[in-house]
Protein backbone atom coordinates (compact mmCIF):
# COMPACT_ATOMS: atom_id res chain seq x y z
CA UNK A 1 0.00 0.00 0.00
CA UNK A 2 1.03 3.50 -0.73
CA UNK A 3 2.05 5.76 1.31
CA UNK A 4 -0.32 8.68 1.71
CA UNK A 5 0.95 11.94 0.92
CA UNK A 6 0.69 13.79 4.21
CA UNK A 7 3.33 16.83 3.63
CA UNK A 8 1.44 17.93 0.46
CA UNK A 9 -1.77 19.59 2.47
CA UNK A 10 -1.83 22.91 2.09
CA UNK A 11 -1.21 25.31 5.65
CA UNK A 12 -4.49 27.24 6.44
CA UNK A 13 -4.14 30.52 4.59
CA UNK A 14 -2.71 33.69 6.91
CA UNK A 15 -2.09 37.24 6.24
CA UNK A 16 -0.64 40.26 7.77
CA UNK A 17 -3.29 43.01 8.79
CA UNK A 18 -1.48 46.21 7.91
CA UNK A 19 -2.66 49.75 9.39
CA UNK A 20 -1.19 53.10 9.64
CA UNK A 21 -1.30 55.85 12.52
CA UNK A 22 -0.18 58.95 13.23
CA UNK A 23 -0.38 58.98 17.36
CA UNK A 24 0.14 55.48 19.80
CA UNK A 25 -2.36 53.33 18.65
CA UNK A 26 -3.91 52.96 22.61
CA UNK A 27 -7.34 51.63 21.33
CA UNK A 28 -6.13 48.61 18.95
CA UNK A 29 -3.67 47.40 21.57
CA UNK A 30 -6.87 46.92 23.96
CA UNK A 31 -7.84 44.19 22.20
CA UNK A 32 -4.82 41.93 22.84
CA UNK A 33 -5.77 42.03 26.76
CA UNK A 34 -3.92 39.07 27.85
CA UNK A 35 -0.04 38.21 26.32
CA UNK A 36 2.59 36.19 27.33
CA UNK A 37 5.86 37.45 25.46
CA UNK A 38 7.20 40.55 24.21
CA UNK A 39 9.84 41.47 22.08
CA UNK A 40 11.82 45.09 21.42
CA UNK A 41 14.06 45.40 18.73
CA UNK A 42 16.54 48.56 18.58
CA UNK A 43 18.98 49.48 15.83
CA UNK A 44 22.47 50.77 16.46
CA UNK A 45 21.52 50.65 20.27
CA UNK A 46 25.12 50.66 22.31
CA UNK A 47 23.63 50.53 25.23
CA UNK A 48 19.57 49.85 26.46
CA UNK A 49 18.60 51.92 29.70
CA UNK A 50 18.20 49.83 33.01
CA UNK A 51 14.58 51.93 33.41
CA UNK A 52 13.27 50.34 30.30
CA UNK A 53 14.39 46.80 31.02
CA UNK A 54 12.35 46.95 34.38
CA UNK A 55 9.22 48.56 33.10
CA UNK A 56 7.92 45.33 32.66
CA UNK A 57 9.66 43.80 35.23
CA UNK A 58 8.93 45.75 38.30
CA UNK A 59 5.36 46.40 39.70
CA UNK A 60 4.05 43.80 37.01
CA UNK A 61 4.11 40.57 39.44
CA UNK A 62 1.02 38.11 38.57
CA UNK A 63 -0.34 35.12 40.63
CA UNK A 64 -0.61 31.35 40.26
CA UNK A 65 -3.62 29.90 41.66
CA UNK A 66 -3.97 25.97 42.09
CA UNK A 67 -7.34 24.25 42.42
CA UNK A 68 -9.83 27.74 42.11
CA UNK A 69 -13.75 26.62 42.66
CA UNK A 70 -14.85 29.30 39.83
CA UNK A 71 -17.76 30.03 41.93
CA UNK A 72 -15.73 32.16 44.37
CA UNK A 73 -15.75 34.82 41.30
CA UNK A 74 -18.76 35.65 42.63
CA UNK A 75 -18.15 35.71 46.30
CA UNK A 76 -19.77 39.29 47.57
CA UNK A 77 -16.56 40.44 48.29
CA UNK A 78 -14.47 39.73 45.49
CA UNK A 79 -17.42 40.69 42.87
CA UNK A 80 -17.57 43.97 44.19
CA UNK A 81 -13.73 45.14 44.84
CA UNK A 82 -12.67 43.05 42.01
CA UNK A 83 -14.67 42.31 39.42
CA UNK A 84 -16.56 45.94 39.42
CA UNK A 85 -13.89 47.85 40.33
CA UNK A 86 -9.94 47.87 38.23
CA UNK A 87 -9.31 45.34 35.68
CA UNK A 88 -8.96 41.66 36.22
CA UNK A 89 -7.50 39.85 34.13
CA UNK A 90 -7.80 35.82 34.27
CA UNK A 91 -7.17 32.46 32.21
CA UNK A 92 -7.10 29.36 32.97
CA UNK A 93 -3.60 27.61 32.82
CA UNK A 94 -3.15 23.37 31.90
CA UNK A 95 -5.85 23.24 29.83
CA UNK A 96 -6.28 22.08 26.05
CA UNK A 97 -8.52 24.79 24.71
CA UNK A 98 -9.40 21.92 21.60
CA UNK A 99 -10.98 19.72 23.94
CA UNK A 100 -11.13 20.61 27.70
CA UNK A 101 -12.96 23.07 29.89
CA UNK A 102 -11.78 26.14 29.86
CA UNK A 103 -12.76 30.16 30.74
CA UNK A 104 -10.96 33.22 30.64
CA UNK A 105 -12.11 37.08 32.16
CA UNK A 106 -11.47 39.84 30.21
CA UNK A 107 -10.56 43.66 31.34
CA UNK A 108 -13.65 44.50 31.07
CA UNK A 109 -15.73 41.96 33.12
CA UNK A 110 -16.16 39.32 30.73
CA UNK A 111 -16.44 35.74 31.90
CA UNK A 112 -15.86 33.40 28.96
CA UNK A 113 -16.01 29.64 29.70
CA UNK A 114 -15.48 27.26 26.66
CA UNK A 115 -16.76 23.92 27.81
CA UNK A 116 -17.18 20.25 25.99
CA UNK A 117 -20.85 19.32 25.53
CA UNK A 118 -21.82 17.05 28.48
CA UNK A 119 -20.77 20.22 30.80
CA UNK A 120 -22.58 22.35 28.92
CA UNK A 121 -25.79 20.46 28.76
CA UNK A 122 -25.24 20.06 32.08
CA UNK A 123 -25.09 23.70 33.17
CA UNK A 124 -28.01 24.77 32.58
CA UNK A 125 -26.37 28.51 31.44
CA UNK A 126 -27.46 30.12 27.71
CA UNK A 127 -24.61 29.62 25.48
CA UNK A 128 -24.02 28.75 21.61
CA UNK A 129 -21.72 26.32 19.76
CA UNK A 130 -18.24 27.27 19.42
CA UNK A 131 -17.39 28.64 16.40
CA UNK A 132 -14.88 25.95 15.58
CA UNK A 133 -17.32 23.03 16.41
CA UNK A 134 -20.65 24.18 13.77
CA UNK A 135 -20.59 20.50 12.48
CA UNK A 136 -20.14 18.02 15.22
CA UNK A 137 -21.13 20.53 17.98
CA UNK A 138 -19.12 19.47 20.67
CA UNK A 139 -17.71 22.44 22.07
CA UNK A 140 -19.86 25.56 23.61
CA UNK A 141 -18.72 29.08 24.62
CA UNK A 142 -20.73 31.04 27.29
CA UNK A 143 -20.25 34.72 27.29
CA UNK A 144 -21.46 36.27 31.08
CA UNK A 145 -21.28 40.21 31.65
CA UNK A 146 -20.10 40.19 34.92
CA UNK A 147 -20.86 43.70 35.49
CA UNK A 148 -23.87 44.05 33.47
CA UNK A 149 -25.92 46.36 36.32
CA UNK A 150 -29.16 43.75 35.93
CA UNK A 151 -26.69 41.29 37.63
CA UNK A 152 -26.87 41.57 40.98
CA UNK A 153 -26.04 39.53 44.70
CA UNK A 154 -29.31 38.13 45.88
CA UNK A 155 -30.96 37.56 42.92
CA UNK A 156 -32.15 34.36 41.04
CA UNK A 157 -30.04 34.64 37.67
CA UNK A 158 -27.00 35.27 39.94
CA UNK A 159 -27.51 32.44 41.77
CA UNK A 160 -28.10 30.53 39.43
CA UNK A 161 -24.36 31.39 37.58
CA UNK A 162 -22.99 31.22 41.09
CA UNK A 163 -24.56 27.65 41.01
CA UNK A 164 -23.50 26.33 37.52
CA UNK A 165 -19.60 27.59 38.13
CA UNK A 166 -19.48 25.84 41.94
CA UNK A 167 -20.24 22.27 39.80
CA UNK A 168 -17.24 22.83 37.12
CA UNK A 169 -14.36 21.03 37.79
CA UNK A 170 -11.38 23.31 40.07
CA UNK A 171 -9.12 24.96 37.70
CA UNK A 172 -5.31 26.29 38.09
CA UNK A 173 -5.09 29.67 36.88
CA UNK A 174 -2.86 33.26 36.33
CA UNK A 175 -4.56 36.33 37.02
CA UNK A 176 -3.89 40.34 37.36
CA UNK A 177 -5.89 42.90 38.66
CA UNK A 178 -5.20 46.41 37.72
CA UNK A 179 -6.90 48.87 41.07
CA UNK A 180 -8.98 51.62 40.37
CA UNK A 181 -6.39 53.91 42.53
CA UNK A 182 -3.19 54.20 42.76
CA UNK A 183 -3.23 54.51 46.66
CA UNK A 184 -4.81 50.25 46.53
CA UNK A 185 -1.96 47.51 46.21
CA UNK A 186 -2.96 45.13 43.55
CA UNK A 187 -2.01 42.26 45.65
CA UNK A 188 -5.09 42.77 47.42
CA UNK A 189 -6.15 40.33 44.80
CA UNK A 190 -4.36 37.60 45.99
CA UNK A 191 -5.07 38.03 49.70
CA UNK A 192 -8.17 37.02 48.85
CA UNK A 193 -7.32 33.43 47.56
CA UNK A 194 -4.85 33.25 50.25
CA UNK A 195 -7.42 33.80 53.02
CA UNK A 196 -9.30 31.13 51.30
CA UNK A 197 -6.31 28.78 52.11
CA UNK A 198 -5.69 28.53 47.93
CA UNK A 199 -1.90 27.55 47.12
CA UNK A 200 -1.23 31.25 45.56
CA UNK A 201 2.47 31.70 44.16
CA UNK A 202 3.56 35.07 42.83
CA UNK A 203 5.59 35.10 39.58
CA UNK A 204 8.09 37.49 37.81
CA UNK A 205 8.12 37.93 34.41
CA UNK A 206 11.80 36.87 32.79
CA UNK A 207 14.11 38.97 30.63
CA UNK A 208 16.65 38.25 28.27
CA UNK A 209 18.60 40.07 25.50
CA UNK A 210 21.49 39.18 23.03
CA UNK A 211 23.15 41.23 19.86
CA UNK A 212 23.70 41.06 16.43
CA UNK A 213 26.46 42.47 14.75
CA UNK A 214 26.53 43.63 10.96
CA UNK A 215 23.20 43.47 9.82
CA UNK A 216 21.56 44.25 6.29
CA UNK A 217 18.60 45.88 7.33
CA UNK A 218 15.77 46.56 5.05
CA UNK A 219 14.35 50.54 5.23
CA UNK A 220 11.45 51.31 6.45
CA UNK A 221 8.82 53.82 7.36
CA UNK A 222 9.73 55.82 4.17
CA UNK A 223 7.29 58.15 2.82
CA UNK A 224 6.09 55.80 -0.32
CA UNK A 225 6.28 52.27 1.10
CA UNK A 226 4.73 49.28 0.38
CA UNK A 227 2.40 47.09 1.62
CA UNK A 228 4.48 44.12 0.26
CA UNK A 229 7.81 46.08 2.03
CA UNK A 230 5.97 46.13 5.32
CA UNK A 231 5.64 42.60 4.79
CA UNK A 232 9.09 41.43 3.99
CA UNK A 233 9.62 43.92 7.19
CA UNK A 234 7.79 41.99 9.22
CA UNK A 235 9.52 38.27 8.07
CA UNK A 236 12.96 40.24 8.28
CA UNK A 237 12.37 40.82 12.00
CA UNK A 238 11.01 37.46 12.50
CA UNK A 239 14.57 36.01 11.14
CA UNK A 240 16.36 38.48 13.93
CA UNK A 241 13.92 37.24 16.50
CA UNK A 242 15.40 33.55 16.43
CA UNK A 243 18.80 35.01 15.28
CA UNK A 244 18.56 32.85 12.00
CA UNK A 245 21.29 32.86 9.43
CA UNK A 246 21.13 36.06 6.96
CA UNK A 247 24.19 34.54 4.70
CA UNK A 248 21.99 32.65 2.63
CA UNK A 249 22.26 31.65 -1.00
CA UNK A 250 20.38 29.70 -3.65
CA UNK A 251 22.88 26.66 -3.21
CA UNK A 252 22.15 26.57 0.73
CA UNK A 253 20.36 23.52 1.51
CA UNK A 254 18.62 25.08 4.66
CA UNK A 255 18.18 28.75 4.41
CA UNK A 256 18.44 30.74 1.02
CA UNK A 257 16.82 34.29 3.21
CA UNK A 258 18.35 37.27 2.34
CA UNK A 259 17.54 40.67 3.78
CA UNK A 260 15.00 42.43 1.20
CA UNK A 261 16.69 45.09 -0.74
CA UNK A 262 16.83 47.86 -0.52
CA UNK A 263 18.95 47.68 2.36
CA UNK A 264 21.55 49.48 5.02
CA UNK A 265 24.10 48.05 6.93
CA UNK A 266 23.55 48.36 11.05
CA UNK A 267 26.30 48.04 13.31
CA UNK A 268 24.23 46.04 15.89
CA UNK A 269 20.99 45.27 16.29
CA UNK A 270 20.17 44.67 20.16
CA UNK A 271 17.38 42.35 20.54
CA UNK A 272 15.00 42.04 24.21
CA UNK A 273 12.49 39.86 25.23
CA UNK A 274 10.43 39.56 27.88
CA UNK A 275 8.20 36.71 28.97
CA UNK A 276 5.26 36.39 31.31
CA UNK A 277 2.00 37.64 31.61
CA UNK A 278 1.51 41.63 30.11
CA UNK A 279 -1.57 43.48 30.19
CA UNK A 280 -2.25 46.20 27.49
CA UNK A 281 -1.17 49.45 30.33
CA UNK A 282 2.11 47.39 30.71
CA UNK A 283 2.78 47.38 26.88
CA UNK A 284 1.81 51.27 26.71
CA UNK A 285 4.08 51.77 29.44
CA UNK A 286 7.27 50.32 27.61
CA UNK A 287 5.89 52.16 24.09
CA UNK A 288 5.89 55.74 26.85
CA UNK A 289 8.96 55.01 27.80
CA UNK A 290 10.40 53.94 24.10
CA UNK A 291 9.07 57.45 22.76
CA UNK A 292 10.46 59.50 25.50
CA UNK A 293 14.03 57.38 24.63
CA UNK A 294 13.75 58.20 21.06
CA UNK A 295 13.46 62.13 21.52
CA UNK A 296 17.00 61.81 22.45
CA UNK A 297 18.20 58.63 20.44
CA UNK A 298 16.52 59.60 16.84
CA UNK A 299 16.16 55.96 15.87
CA UNK A 300 14.84 55.81 12.60
CA UNK A 301 12.89 52.91 13.83
CA UNK A 302 12.20 50.45 16.19
CA UNK A 303 9.72 47.41 16.48
CA UNK A 304 7.73 45.94 19.35
CA UNK A 305 6.04 42.55 18.79
CA UNK A 306 3.47 41.05 20.82
CA UNK A 307 2.28 37.48 21.32
CA UNK A 308 -0.37 35.98 23.23
CA UNK A 309 -0.24 32.43 24.69
CA UNK A 310 -0.73 29.61 22.58
CA UNK A 311 -3.73 27.92 24.51
CA UNK A 312 -5.75 31.23 25.48
CA UNK A 313 -9.34 30.75 24.56
CA UNK A 314 -10.10 33.60 23.32
CA UNK A 315 -7.63 35.98 20.90
CA UNK A 316 -9.79 39.47 21.61
CA UNK A 317 -13.23 39.40 23.57
CA UNK A 318 -15.04 38.98 20.64
CA UNK A 319 -12.83 36.15 18.87
CA UNK A 320 -12.32 32.67 19.43
CA UNK A 321 -8.54 31.84 19.31
CA UNK A 322 -7.68 28.89 16.58
CA UNK A 323 -5.47 27.04 19.06
CA UNK A 324 -2.19 25.26 17.37
CA UNK A 325 -3.46 25.17 14.27
CA UNK A 326 -2.74 28.28 13.60
CA UNK A 327 -3.13 31.07 16.07
CA UNK A 328 -3.56 34.95 15.64
CA UNK A 329 -3.07 36.80 18.59
CA UNK A 330 0.21 37.78 17.49
CA UNK A 331 1.43 41.99 16.86
CA UNK A 332 3.56 43.59 15.43
CA UNK A 333 4.18 47.69 15.96
CA UNK A 334 6.98 49.65 13.95
CA UNK A 335 7.39 53.34 14.75
CA UNK A 336 9.54 55.74 14.77
CA UNK A 337 8.71 59.48 16.12
CA UNK A 338 6.23 60.03 13.49
CA UNK A 339 4.73 57.04 12.27
CA UNK A 340 2.94 53.91 13.73
CA UNK A 341 2.91 50.69 11.86
CA UNK A 342 0.64 47.81 13.03
CA UNK A 343 1.02 44.30 11.39
CA UNK A 344 -1.96 42.14 12.91
CA UNK A 345 -1.23 38.17 12.48
CA UNK A 346 -4.68 37.28 10.74
CA UNK A 347 -5.62 33.74 9.64
CA UNK A 348 -8.74 32.29 7.70
CA UNK A 349 -11.79 32.00 9.81
CA UNK A 350 -12.65 28.84 7.59
CA UNK A 351 -13.49 25.83 10.59
CA UNK A 352 -11.84 22.90 9.85
CA UNK A 353 -13.31 19.21 8.51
Amino acid sequence: MQSPEVWNFKEPSTFLQIKEFNKFPKTLLEEFFCNHLITLIVPDCLKIPPKLVQSLIDDCEYYKITGVNLSHLLDPQFFDNFIRQGKLTALSIGTRIDCDNCFAITPTGTLILILNKDTYQSLGLEGSASYFSQKNKDRYIIKIDLRNSKLQPGQRSFKRIKAALDSLEKFSLILSWLPPEDTICPSSVAKFFNDLNYNVKVCKNNFKTHVLYSINSPIILKEDISENEIIDFAEWLGMVSIDGDFLGSFDNYVNTYEAPEPSIVLSQLRFLQWRGFFLPEHIEKLTSFLRDYNDVEKKSWMAIYTQGFSDMPIVTPNKEHHYYTNGDNGNLLIFNKNKFLSCIQRCTSKTYK
